[in-house]
């Protein structure tokens, strides 16, 4: 019997996320998209075909949410934040699930995640989190070679600081294996629209310190163009990442002095990183993306800072931060 694989939400990402499945085998799986924006599912169809071949598996796309199958081998949740627990909810009292992916930011209130993770395991169900910096080869092999303590930092402008800062915050989590550490945050006054309508953005920076000296600053300046970049130092070695460049400068100290090397790197695409997530699932029942629990630990460490400056900002008390 074929395997079901299900998208909810065919935005953007959820395209993509779609696009990765062509590679899989039409004898094993069969996949079924919902979002209800009969044009979104237009276009996440089409990118599929453009990409698809004869033994991809068939598509089913519907903005009818009782249209999904009963039965879902794993479900792939890439809706925007603010509704995302709601669809969970939702999913998990009509079908049987056994693997959840979700996108990030995972939600906006703090109560969600506690609430969630009781569904999760109330239905048994093994979630994860699609912050995938962690499956890099570079940061891979970085995190083989790193020494305690080290510092890492990551600094540019106007990148989607409260978007984005969970992708590094669980890099630094994947490098230094700490479940305590602090979150300092030293964010703006004000606060920005978003690139996506009805949610919000900061500017500033966090520095995360964990118990074993091990330090994390992350930084989005409000103005100019600089792209972000990504240091990690230790006592002997410094690795300095231009992600956009696709470029890592390597310091290492040697016996005679310090080497140095510039090398090749690569990001993979969304498009081609889902479908390893659902093999790896199929072979071992785990996966190398962030499991929920510690997602959820790292989120809320976030969430809790990101409450008080939107608070701060509105003059009032603010139970939920639109991040999307």
């Amino acid at each position: 019997m074929k395997k079901i694989i299900a998208i909810i939400g065919a935005g953007q990402l959820g395209s993509r996320h779609l696009q990765s499945l062509a590679v899989l085998d039409k004898e094993l799986f069969e996949i079924f998209v919902f979002d209800t924006q009969r044009s979104s599912l237009d276009i996440a169809y089409q990118r599929y075909c453009d990409v698809s071949r004869d033994s991809s598996p068939e598509v089913f796309v519907t903005d009818v949410f009782q249209e999904l199958p009963k039965e879902i081998y794993t479900v792939i949740v890439a809706t925007s934040s603010i509704v995302r627990r709601k669809v969970v909810e939702q999913l998990l009292e009509y079908a049987q699930v056994e693997f959840l992916i979700l996108e990030k930011f995972l939600f906006t209130r703090l109560e969600d995640f506690s609430d969630v993770e009781k569904l999760l395991e109330q239905y048994q169900i093994k979630a994860f989190v699609n912050t995938p910096r962690r499956t890099f080869e570079f940061y891979k092999k970085i995190a083989v070679k790193i020494d305690f303590p080290f510092q890492m930092e990551v600094a540019g402008s106007q990148w989607g600081l409260g978007c984005n800062a969970i992708h590094f915050l669980d890099l630094f989590f994947y490098l230094n294996q700490s479940t305590s550490f602090e979150v300092i945050p030293n964010l703006d006054e004000e606060v920005f629209s978003s690139k996506r309508d009805g949610y919000i953005e900061f500017t500033g920076a966090f520095i995360m310190k964990d118990d074993k000296k091990n330090t994390c600053q992350i930084t989005s300046f409000k103005e100019g163009n600089l792209p972000v970049v990504v240091s990690l130092t230790d006592s002997k070695q410094k690795w300095t990442i231009h992600e956009n460049l696709g470029i890592i400068r390597t310091f290492e100290m040697t016996d005679t002095g310090y080497g140095y090397q510039e090398s090749a790197i690569r990001i993979p695409f969304q498009s081609e990183s889902t479908a390893k997530i659902i093999t790896d699932l199929l072979n071992t029942g785990d996966c190398m993306i962030t499991n929920y629990k510690d997602s959820a630990y790292l989120h809320q460490k976030l969430l809790v800072k990101y409450l008080d400056q939107y608070s701060a900002f509105l003059n009032q008390k603010a139970d939920s931060c639109p991040i999307t």
